[in-house]
């Protein structure tokens, strides 16, 4: 099983952001990301869904692993470039999980 499967994108052509992808999380929870272009409107990037909290903004989704977040993050960039451009964007392929036994991560 993935840890991450794409649901769906829907565009928001009255927004500032260009639309929201939706993602399945470990099997348990589905989350809504804005996809948001750059300044200069030659990318985007995929934003978690946040609070205002008095004067600033706190995520409401926060994964543990930097890499669990650069992988949701290519997922979220290559599938919705897929939909946006068909022909230019590369099939995305989860990374292959490694098994380590306890004496392999033990520096002793």
């Amino acid at each position: 099983m993935n840890k991450f499967e794409f649901i769906k994108y829907e565009p928001t052509p009255s927004e500032k952001h260009m639309g929201i992808a939706t993602v399945n999380l470990y099997g348990k929870i589905l989350a809504k990301f804005k996809v948001v272009p750059t300044k200069d409107g030659s990318n985007f990037f995929p934003a978690a869904p946040s609070i205002k909290i008095g004067d600033s903004y706190s995520s409401c989704i926060i994964l543990d692993s930097n890499i669990d977040k650069e992988e949701l993050d290519m997922l979220i960039k290559i599938r919705v470039r897929q939909l946006l451009n068909p022909q230019s964007a590369p099939a995305y392929q989860s990374p292959p999980q490694q098994q380590m036994s306890f004496l392999d991560e033990c520096p002793f």
